[in-house]
């Protein structure tokens, strides 16, 4: 700027959008030759909500990010935290998960989590998505000493019971074949094998 010769530059422009930009020329909002320079190669990449096998990695992902950036020493987010992630839609992506773990690491409590999911007014994916899902109907049992009458600690034990009696039951019913067990519980392999360890389950010998 302001310079009377040419210098030479090599840069790489990265964009990124929600919008479907062809849509978007043909309705005049957005300009079809800015279109054309940016789309060399294009890269479609699925929402949080489609793909809930990488939340476990995530969630691993930002407590160390935030461990090491605030010095603190939080432990791992607990299975039955994991299993309201994993049936969460996630309407702000993967920053509104990395926000919450934020939180989480901060107050050094991982149940605050289940108050931020209630408060973006959660709601259950479809089953093709997730097996969370089976875990979201309440079970009206007496409290106990551990846990009284708190609804988050209760919810959270139910999802995570839930989870390990289905798991155990597809196992069982695939002579533990792990493959055809993941294709039944439409999760992918390696978010099946995450659980089994996990939830500590353990093959019949």
């Amino acid at each position: 700027m302001g310079g009377i010769h040419n210098i030479h530059v090599d840069v790489r422009i990265i964009c990124a959008t929600n919008r479907n930009l062809e849509n978007a020329i043909q309705q005049q909002g957005f300009r079809d030759d800015l279109f054309y320079r940016l789309n060399e190669i294009t890269l479609f990449l699925p929402t949080l909500r489609e793909r809930p096998e990488d939340i476990p990695l995530l969630v691993n992902h930002f407590v160390d990010k935030y461990n090491m950036a605030y010095g603190r020493e939080f432990a791992r987010i607990s299975p039955n935290v994991i299993g309201h992630l994993i049936a969460f839609t996630w309407p702000g992506n993967i920053r509104q998960l990395e926000n919450m773990i934020k939180q989480a690491v901060v107050r050094g409590d991982d149940t605050i989590m289940i108050d931020l999911i209630s408060s973006a007014s959660a709601h259950v994916v479809s089953p093709q998505t997730s097996v969370a899902q089976y875990a979201t109907v309440p079970v009206m049992t007496t409290p106990d000493t551990a846990d009284g009458y708190s609804l988050k600690a209760r919810i959270g034990k139910t999802v995570a019971e839930e989870e390990t009696k289905l798991i155990s039951q597809v196992l069982t019913k695939t002579n533990w074949n792990r493959r055809k067990a993941s294709d039944l519980l439409e999760i992918s392999y390696r978010s099946l094998l995450y659980k089994i360890k996990d939830y500590r389950l353990d093959a019949p010998k």
